[in-house]
């Protein structure tokens, strides 16, 4: 941001203490379609969340909280947290096609019921759709990993993030800052990203795991290595060890080279 004053503006958040309650949840709103219009920009740098009303029985009364009309707001206003008072009647709602918004894939929860699609779409939610690296290169070369990610999450990320390449090979890690920025990887999105990634010269010849981590609010070091990590919702690709997410991998063959430059180091980076 340029200023200091549009950095203090777009800190500010919003918490909804009657959510989903009413037509304007329990005074929150005057104006639900002109107020949440604001939210949905205002939210792509500041949080919006709250808790859901407990009155449940008076809710019910209201259309606000169905989910045809509840999740595209959701989405609309990039809800990033609630209590764990989601109503528990959403499970009485099976989540489909008519359910969803335009510009995100949520086929994979068609048939469950809505309460878990909520529970899981809260804040962001990165999914690979994508991985192609190089599959095969010599010592000291350079590889490249072309991802995908959409987020199907309702919001995106709101702190910074460092990004780190790690690869690993029989419990042997090398990494390096990637500068990946994964704020731009904002709901209802999909973006394309590119790395290219020299590899040491005295690097063993054999098969590593490249691996991407994005640390929360805190750097990479031995000590915290899992903390505030940032895992993608896919099946097999996150590493509980070192708290990162898996790519890809790539095998290194010996070079007829014997250079010196035993760095590693993430010199392209594109993110679309």
């Amino acid at each position: 941001y340029s200023t200091t004053i549009q950095e203090n503006k777009d800190r500010v958040g919003l918490f909804n203490d009657g959510y989903m309650g009413s037509i304007n949840d329990l005074g929150t709103f005057s104006n639900r379609e002109i107020e949440t219009d604001w939210i949905n920009h205002q939210a792509v740098t500041s949080y919006y969340g709250g808790e859901f009303s407990g009155a449940h029985d008076y809710a019910q009364s209201f259309d606000t909280y169905l989910p045809e009309n509840a999740i595209p707001e959701m989405y609309k206003t990039h809800l990033s947290y609630i209590n764990s008072n989601i109503f528990p009647f959403y499970k009485d709602f099976t989540f489909s096609e008519e359910y969803s918004v335009e510009g995100v894939d949520n086929s994979a929860y068609y048939g469950q019921n809505v309460f878990q699609f909520i529970r899981d779409h809260i804040g962001y939610r990165f999914v690979i759709r994508k991985s192609e690296l190089t599959p095969t290169v010599k010592q000291g070369g350079d590889v490249t990993v072309n991802f995908k990610i959409e987020n199907t999450g309702f919001a995106g990320i709101i702190p910074d993030v460092q990004s780190y390449v790690v690869l690993e090979k029989d419990g042997v890690f090398a990494y390096a800052d990637a500068d990946i920025d994964c704020r731009q990887w904002q709901s209802c999105t999909i973006k394309d990203n590119i790395l290219n990634i020299k590899l040491p010269d005295n690097i063993s010849v054999g098969d590593w795991n490249v691996m991407l981590k994005l640390n929360m609010g805190t750097a990479l070091s031995i000590t915290n290595m899992t903390g505030r990590s940032i895992r993608f919702a896919n099946k097999d690709v996150w590493d509980s060890s070192i708290g990162a997410n898996y790519l890809g991998t790539v095998t290194v063959t010996e070079s007829d080279k014997n250079g010196t430059d035993n760095s590693i180091a993430v010199n392209k980076i594109s993110n679309n």
